[in-house]
Order: C-alpha cells, then structure tokens, then sequence
C-alpha cells in the first residue's frame, strides 16, 4: 500500500511539471518592451518628476496581458504611504481599484492593468513597485497607457 501511494505522489509531480499550458516568462528586450519601458519610466508615479531607481520588462507573465515592465521607487521612509498617495491619485483621476492584497492595489483596463504595491527591504527603508502589463502591442504602448500618462503626468 505504502508504495501505491509513493507510486501516485510521484505520479501527482510528474503530471504537474509536464503541464501542457505553454506559459514562459522571458526578459522582454528594447524590440519587444522598449516602448512599454520608455512610456512607463516617464509616468510621474510619485507627483514630484522622480524617476524609477530600477526598471525590469518581462514577456509572458500575464497571458491576456503578456508585456510588463516593473519600476522600482527604493528606499523611501514611508512606502506604504507612498503607495497610497499613489492610489488615491489614481483614484482621484477616476480609476478604481479592481483588486486589493498582499500589500498592493491593482488598477484595470482593457488593454492594461497597473499594480501599486509595497516591496519590504532588508533595512529599515522599503520599496514601492510599480507593475504595468499591456496586451502583445508594444508599439501601441504609450497609446494604450495614455490614460494613465494624461491622469498623472510625465517626467520631463
């Protein structure tokens, strides 16, 4: 009996790591995020013209939604409420918050969706990311976060 069981686990691990959904996440480059990252870099997150400390782009990490890039405020005494004063922006230009938890808020269109969230450091000082996925159009990209741009700001 022992080894029946043995013999179903293992069989239970094989069948989830040969998943058939074909669901990768790569880093997404300049051909295929650059305009993705250059638009969400500009966005004036913070209201005050600072730009992201560290910026990353992804391919694949939301299927409906394949293009990211994340930006990364660093060290802020406050992050939750740098984080909040992000949402109530938001907010306050109209968007609502589609879903709320594990220390973010997450906004939604029909081509996007942007998560506000609080990143703890190893320190004393946290982080705010910031998480933008769009649909597989990185040459619309400025166009489809237009919302978000007009609503906030950008750097110059």
């Amino acid at each position: 009996m022992k080894r029946f069981i043995v013999l179903l686990a293992a069989l239970a691990v094989i069948a989830a790591a040969c998943d058939s959904g074909e669901h990768f996440v790569d880093e997404c480059g300049p051909d295929r995020c650059g305009n993705l990252q250059a638009t969400v870099e500009r966005i004036d997150w913070l209201g005050d013209s600072t730009p992201p400390d560290t910026t990353e782009s992804l391919a694949g990490v939301e299927p409906d939604l394949p293009l990211q890039t994340n930006v990364w405020f660093s060290d802020l005494p406050d992050a939750e409420a740098t984080r909040q004063e992000i949402v109530g922006r938001l907010e306050d230009a109209g968007f609502r918050t589609v879903a709320e938890g594990g220390g973010g808020s997450q906004f939604r269109g029909t081509e996007w969706q942007t998560t506000i969230a609080v990143i703890f450091g190893e320190g004393p000082l946290d982080n705010v990311q910031v998480t933008v996925d769009i649909v597989d159009d990185d040459a619309r990209a400025a166009e489809i976060l237009a919302p978000i741009s007009d609503a906030l700001g950008t750097i110059p």
